[in-house]
């Protein structure tokens, strides 16, 4: 009998599809795999001026993807919107990413197709505990971060890219592994590296409306920069930020006069429903405008968990902090004397730096205005001021006096984050090419190498093409086969479980090293665990001592497979949106 016509999938299709689906994506982002993976062309729009674009970059080419039907969109969108956490993690690996869930996804259905009698939620609940102890196992093998290992971390990252590579340990070795790089292109065909002086703050812009360049961040010169240390939630607060915004961007923008701009850039740690409804309004006259035309206005918010750095800035760019008032006595009082802002001047409360930078991530404060003194040293270069560096001082005698007492690793971890957002000197390296698309592959690779790099220097460093992870899955099937326990099913399904990781990795491992090495690639995976690191795919070399990355790298690769594959694989149905978008029925 033909099935009735509706919007229910059910799960022999509903599995056939995802196998498939996840299958065909992982076989098209292999031919990319590896330091011997092939470019992919990606057409572009010449009626709306975009180039074609050639590029190794998994993410790029998994977004690019595109499916008829429904449910194989679905799952492509899970899989983009996984690897663009990956991508801004660790920067590298998401391919990989794609061709361990399919593999899992692959076994698990497998696994569960054979053994019917285990409760899908007792399955559920065991691979969870096997995947978070195989990051426990892989984080128990993370190295030190120094900057000799950073050309080893580019040239996995970049395929092994020597000039790249080469840049970008030198710009390490000049600035220290605190160093805040941001990848930009050049004008012309030689690769620059533009050094500043600067604060970084883990927060990036509200919404996208606020970009203004064509390199898709917020770039504000000379910003007015209003600070506002408690949220913004009361009538008062936000007739002050309405007040702000009104005088300095809105009343230029009714007048047309684009001159009478005043570049604002508003911080909070919070802001309620109330005054995002005037972001809102904000917002559509941004996107009412051409990019070029843009009014230079910035809206941070959500500050609560970078609370310390957040005042650590405002303090250095001279803010006027604007803050609520419980006794309307001492408000008014401290409005007399000059202490605290009212409506009227609310306008002028503002501190400054030389210029903000700010992505969907983190913000850059260049030369922030009470950073440096007025003093030169003997080289020309301008003194920091006494506020910098007693603030520097302090921290540094917390953050020992902390650790010598045994304070807990928030505590330590905090002030560790305060004294990384002070030091970090930032530098732009700009990726030069004769062409358009050769400049944006290049800035793909060193887009990569950078925020491995930064997630080296920040985690740890580890193994790279996939090791760590296949490492730890051998350990942990040791640990377990060698246990006792009073129910064999019990330990069979946690056998079973770990199985299924070891398998998948053993399997991408194995596609990778046929793809891009042509000698005995079983004796190459079993000298992985002989030698006690991975083979250098590239040359062919047992010189794994190089083959490095961040150690986070398999770890959000397992975080993937937790929060999306193995959801996916337990669902046995599915309901579309309506049953005209059923092509699933037999």
């Amino acid at each position: 009998m033909k099935d009735l016509f509706s919007n229910i999938v059910d799960q022999d299709n509903l599995r056939n599809v995802q196998l498939m689906t996840l299958k065909k994506i992982s076989e098209t982002l292999a031919m990319t795999a590896g330091p011997y993976g092939n470019n992919t062309i990606i057409l572009g729009d010449p009626g709306q001026g975009k180039p074609d674009t050639y590029t190794k970059d998994g993410h790029k080419v998994l977004s690019h993807i595109d499916f008829f039907n429904p449910l194989e969109k679905s799952i492509q969108t899970q899989l983009v919107e996984v690897t663009e956490h990956i991508v801004k993690t660790v920067g590298d690996g998401t391919t990989s990413t794609v061709m361990m869930c399919a593999s899992v996804f692959e076994k698990i259905c497998n696994y569960l197709k054979e053994n019917e009698e285990v409760p899908v939620f007792q399955f559920v609940r065991t691979m969870d505990k096997i995947i978070e102890e195989i990051k426990e196992m892989i984080l128990s093998h993370k190295q030190e971060f120094s900057v000799d290992s950073v050309r080893d971390i580019c040239m996995i990252s970049t395929n092994g890219n020597k000039e790249i590579s080469d840049d970008i340990a030198t710009i390490y070795q000049e600035f220290g592994k605190n160093v805040f790089i941001t990848i930009q292109t050049s004008n012309d065909s030689e690769n620059k590296v533009k050094a500043y002086d600067g604060l970084t703050l883990e927060r990036g812009y509200t919404s996208p409306a606020y970009i203004n360049s064509e390199d898709g961040v917020v770039d504000i010169r000379k910003p007015r920069l209003y600070t506002f240390t408690d949220p913004v939630d009361t009538p008062e607060m936000i007739s002050y930020m309405e007040k702000i915004l009104y005088e300095n961007i809105i009343l230029p923008f009714s007048e047309q006069n684009p001159s009478g701009y005043i570049p604002t850039v508003i911080m909070a740690p919070s802001v309620s429903r109330d005054a995002n409804a005037l972001l809102t309004e904000l917002e559509k006259i941004l996107y009412s405008v051409p990019e070029n035309m843009k009014p230079p206005v910035l809206i941070i918010a959500g500050l609560n968990k970078q609370i310390d750095q957040y005042h650590d800035i405002v303090n250095l760019c001279g803010g006027r902090t604007i803050n609520k008032y419980i006794d309307p006595v001492v408000q008014q009082k401290d409005i007399e004397d000059g202490k605290a802002p009212s409506i009227e001047n609310i306008s002028e409360w503002y501190g400054t730096c030389d210029q903000i930078i700010c992505d969907n991530m983190k913000t850059k404060f260049i030369n922030p205005k009470d950073m440096f003194s007025d003093e030169i040293d003997e080289d020309g270069n301008r003194k920091y001021s006494s506020a910098y560096e007693g603030l520097l001082n302090f921290l540094e005698k917390e953050l020992e006096y902390s650790i010598k007492n045994s304070e807990s690793v928030g505590v330590i971890g905090n002030l560790r984050r305060r004294l990384n957002s002070l030091k970090a000197n930032m530098v732009d390296y700009l990726i030069g090419g004769i062409s358009v698309i050769d400049r944006d592959s290049m800035k793909d690779l060193a887009e990569d190498a950078v925020l491995n790099c930064r997630s080296a220097a920040k985690n740890g460093v580890g193994y790279g093409s996939n090791f760590e992870g296949f490492r730890a899955t051998d350990e942990l099937y040791d640990k377990y086969d060698a246990m006792m326990y009073e129910d064999d099913e019990r330990k069979d399904l946690y056998l079973n479980c770990v199985h299924i990781m070891y398998a998948a990795y053993e399997e991408v491992i194995y596609n990778l090293y046929a793809l891009n090495y042509g000698g005995n690639v079983d004796s190459l995976i079993e000298d992985n665990f002989k030698q006690g690191s991975p083979v250098n795919l590239r040359t062919g070399n047992r010189d794994g001592e190089k083959v490095l990355c961040s150690i986070d790298s398999d770890i959000t690769i397992l975080d993937a497979i937790k929060k999306v594959i193995i959801p996916m694989a337990t669902a046995n149905q599915v309901l579309l949106l309506n049953p005209q978008h059923n092509k699933y029925l037999e």
